[in-house]
């Protein structure tokens, strides 16, 4: 048994891996494919600031695991075990990561290894940990229920992460009406003007670092990463999709949401340029939407300048979704798990990030 490293040209060999580990899986839907090919590339603005380090495991030519090892100029204390995927009854594969991971950080004075962050956290956070009979959404990870029983044996230190979700057509914002009252008073909220796309991005990233400056797993983004990250998804978001609060003029937060483009992919298939084609050509009725962040300043919490945003996007989308299903939220973010769970109907699936410190 053997790791290899594997080289930019090799990103077929990682995704067949990958889907194979799937194959048969009625559940499964792909939604990291296009982020791993740009890691393997290495040419994106993240990369570039990034020792980024694709490995596979074999057994006598046979790929039994993969992940990229990650360690980002801003975060050099921290190796992540990202896009992890390995094939059952593998744990002689997944010790060999984990060796490795151990050697890599002793060699580059990281002291901590984070599994379950993919990069960023924009870029997907977490292992699934229950609903593995439920399809999966765009923005979201999927995974194996034995995936945790690999890195149990480290002793990691264990982050919790919910989903929620919510029935559209029952969904209302009644009890906030008074605070929605006073917030559309003193706030304006505008949609994403998608034609001066760079700018927003901007914008958006400039909020996100402020809002979460202090928040587990985030660390700053620089613009042309989230530009890189925009720029593809582009072709499927409206204007409506990315709303930002303003104060007299002034950015102070956004909420991001969208259909989830997942149902119009084939179950153990990639999005792309098909989707793409299908979205705009066709459109397909889409049951669900995805709600993927929310950022208000700091200095602006517990003004209701959330529960505005979450209004707004609610005018756009009422009527035609069916069903609505949050992105992640970590349990020890106390104010927004409150929040989440005040305004959805329900926790939906969970996640766990692995914390190892004992190298």
């Amino acid at each position: 048994m053997e790791i290899r490293y594997l080289s930019k040209n090799e990103y077929t060999n990682y995704m067949r891996l990958v889907f194979s580990i799937y194959k048969g899986n009625k559940y499964f839907k792909d939604t990291n494919a296009s982020i791993i090919k740009e890691f393997f590339s290495g040419k994106s603005h993240f990369c570039r600031n990034a020792r980024i380090s694709p490995v596979m495991v074999m057994n006598e030519g046979t790929p039994l695991a993969c992940c990229i090892f990650v360690i980002h100029n801003s975060c050099r204390h921290i190796l992540q075990i990202a896009f992890f995927e390995a094939m059952p009854n593998c744990r002689k594969a997944v010790d060999l990561l984990m060796s490795e991971a151990k050697s890599i950080c002793q060699n580059e004075g990281a002291g901590k290894i984070i599994i379950g962050i993919n990069g960023h956290v924009n870029y997907g956070l977490g292992i699934l940990s229950d609903n593995f009979d439920k399809t999966v959404s765009f923005g979201s990870n999927y995974g194996c229920k034995y995936y945790h029983d690999y890195f149990l044996d480290y002793n990691p230190v264990t982050h919790n992460l919910n989903s929620y979700t919510w029935d559209m057509n029952t969904f209302n914002m009644e009890r906030e009406r008074k605070i929605l009252e006073r917030v559309n008073r003193r706030y304006t909220f505008r949609l994403a003007d998608l034609s001066k796309l760079k700018k927003e991005i901007e914008i958006f990233t400039d909020i996100n670092n402020k809002s979460f400056e202090d928040d587990l797993f985030y660390t700053p983004r620089d613009p042309k990463e989230d530009y890189e990250l925009f720029k593809n998804l582009s072709y499927f978001l409206k204007g409506e999709n990315l709303i930002f609060a303003e104060d007299n003029g002034k950015p102070i937060g956004l909420i991001l949401w969208y259909p989830d483009y997942n149902e119009m992919v084939k179950l153990g298939k990639s999005i792309g340029a098909a989707a793409f084609l299908n979205f705009r050509l066709l459109k397909p009725k889409i049951s669900k939407l995805k709600l993927s962040e929310i950022a208000v300043l700091p200095q602006y919490h517990g003004t209701g300048v959330i529960a505005g945003l979450f209004y707004k996007a609610l005018e756009k989308s009422k009527g035609k979704y069916e069903y609505g299903e949050s992105s992640w939220v970590i349990q020890d973010n106390s104010k927004s798990d409150f929040l989440c769970k005040k305004l959805a109907h329900s926790e939906y699936k969970h996640y766990k990030v692995y914390e190892i410190n004992d190298l």
